[in-house]
């Protein structure tokens, strides 16, 4: 979800669960800033201890970012680098999360293409 409070910036929250029994598995909260015309960043924190400052560009309706930093609290699971994108069109977001973790190259972490629905069926 990206929602907007009337200052310069976007709201970000992540939330996914288990579509069979509602189980939580992942969730993310942050902030799309845009800092210069088609640049944007990305300020987020995750509750497994990880966090991500990300730059990147926004072009159309495409969001292109990698990290700048990554933090890790003493019990995360080691990350050293993080590529987002994001591509909307029509009502489809499509989304991919590329990651550096645990001593492995960068890979594709996850991929997903998300419908718009009016309201999200939860358990």
């Amino acid at each position: 979800e990206f929602s907007h409070t009337g200052r310069p910036f976007l709201f970000y929250v992540q939330e996914t669960w288990n579509p069979a029994d509602g189980y939580p598995l992942h969730s993310e909260s942050g902030y799309v800033r845009p800092v210069a015309e088609g640049r944007v960043e990305l300020v987020l924190a995750q509750p497994s201890g990880i966090t991500e400052i990300l730059a990147g560009a926004l072009s159309g309706t495409r969001l292109d970012m990698s990290s700048t930093l990554v933090g890790v609290s003493p019990t995360a699971k080691q990350v050293s680098a993080v590529k987002r994108v994001i591509t909307v069109a029509g009502t489809t977001l499509s989304y991919q999360l590329d990651m550096a973790a645990v001593d492995q190259e960068m890979s594709i972490h996850l991929r997903a293409e998300l419908e718009k629905q009016e309201e999200v069926p939860r358990s």
